[in-house]
């Protein structure tokens, strides 16, 4: 019986320390949520502002480029599309990725920079936002990341600071890195402009994130582009006043018009606050937005706002009618294609009187076409309540029926069946 007894304090005396060690853990996972659940503060001008999600200023920004997203089939088809190309930057051989649309072009162009993921992906859902509105869009992938060689940024970074640098010091070096690995940018360019499909006087450049930042250095440089979107250039690094200063220098030393895109769930919301005032100062086509929350994270509001199909259809438009207005859209006039079926536009606009040529291959004349910059899903087009006919012109080809199509009427929604999406571009 005593040793009964004794057995059972001892394991008395077990179970209360456990049950004390269970409740110490428990506080602390409480204090741990309640601090991960914290990740917004409130600015003085009243709007929110995340902060401690965000990475220390010295730490290398690492974006998480498995977040998962939905994508419209058409997008996973256009996947197939991506043609991965090699250009020389630096002595070295880099690779990246090229959309195009059909045709021989020239067909203005767009340079995406990616950010500090290791391991950039295709983003077939820009490839098919640009390309359906008719321009090559180039994804070049800088030294060190894959696929292409060299030192990866985030480890040279890291290796500097585990030698034991200040604060400070990998602050500055953090910028100097930027720097080196513009210039991989800059050769991307310079061979994107040696390609014949491309029209080297409509260039833009845009990225995210690090992509962002490489957007503003080389809006700074010119190269002869005529625009800049930069999103979200190193909000997560914004604590490294260093990279502010250069943003801010670049943003006033760039010649071309910038438009700087955030959305409002961003890790920081700092490029906004900073740059935007700087960038709309400048005035003429220069702007930045600060767009409502996108997703439900900090990631889907940085990188996914930059990259995913749900998020052009909220700046598409905006973007879209910058570009144009910056000279980098495409021609108002020139080949598109309806499934395989061509469009010879003969006006700048689908004025009251704008005529078609088109080719009816397994198509009736009741078609559709859009405005010059293309269609999208949601945008309203002209349809075959406001189209006439006219007889055939001598010089037209067999198999082509002039059309006119009217304005008075109203435009009708774009339908879904596919046959009928027809894109005016160069």
């Amino acid at each position: 019986m005593r040793n009964n007894h004794r057995r059972d304090e001892k394991n008395g005396t077990k179970h209360a320390l456990g049950l004390r060690l269970f409740a110490r853990l428990g506080l602390l996972c409480v204090l741990n949520a309640s601090l991960l659940c914290s990740g917004f503060a409130q600015r003085p001008s009243g709007r929110l502002a995340a902060k401690p999600n965000q990475p220390d200023d010295e730490q290398v920004e690492r974006e998480d480029p498995t977040v998962r997203h939905e994508q419209s089939p058409e997008v996973k088809a256009f996947r197939k599309k991506a043609v991965t190309v090699t250009f020389p930057s630096g002595g070295l051989t880099l690779k990246g990725w090229l959309y195009k649309p059909d045709g021989d072009g020239p067909f203005p162009a767009i340079i995406w920079n990616h950010g500090s993921e290791q391991k950039p992906v295709l983003h077939p859902d820009l490839g098919y936002f640009y390309v359906t509105h008719g321009y090559v869009l180039f994804l070049p992938v800088r030294h060190g990341h894959n696929p292409s060689p060299g030192d990866y940024i985030g480890d040279v970074i890291d290796r500097y600071k585990a030698a034991g640098h200040s604060k400070e010091e990998v602050q500055k070096y953090f910028v100097e890195q930027q720097e080196i690995y513009n210039k991989d940018v800059t050769a991307a360019v310079e061979w994107l402009k040696q390609q014949p499909f491309v029209d080297r006087n409509r260039m833009a450049v845009t990225g995210v994130s690090y992509g962002g930042i490489q957007t503003l250095l080389t809006a700074q440089k010119g190269l002869g582009l005529r625009a800049a979107v930069p999103f979200a250039p190193g909000a997560m690094s914004w604590g490294n006043p260093r990279l502010q200063q250069r943003e801010i220098e670049a943003v006033r030393r760039s010649q071309m018009p910038l438009f700087l895109l955030q959305a409002q769930n961003d890790y920081s919301l700092g490029p906004s606050d900073v740059l935007g005032p700087v960038i709309r100062g400048k005035g003429g086509l220069n702007r930045a937005k600060v767009y409502p929350a996108f997703g439900t994270t900090h990631e889907e509001g940085h990188g996914g706002f930059g990259t995913w199909q749900q998020a052009t259809a909220i700046w598409g438009a905006d973007v879209l009618e910058f570009l144009r207005a910056a000279g980098v859209g495409p021609n108002s006039t020139g080949y598109g294609n309806i499934r395989g079926v061509q469009v010879l536009a003969s006006a700048s606009q689908l004025t009251e009187q704008t005529s078609l040529r088109a080719a009816e291959t397994n198509l009736r004349p009741e078609f559709y076409a859009s405005t010059p910059g293309g269609v999208a899903p949601g945008q309203r087009i002209f349809g075959p309540e406001s189209a006439t006919h006219r007889r055939p012109r001598r010089s037209a080809k067999a198999g082509q029926r002039p059309l006119t199509f009217r304005s008075r009427r109203e435009p009708i929604p774009l339908r879904e069946s596919r046959k009928f999406a027809a894109r005016l571009w160069n």
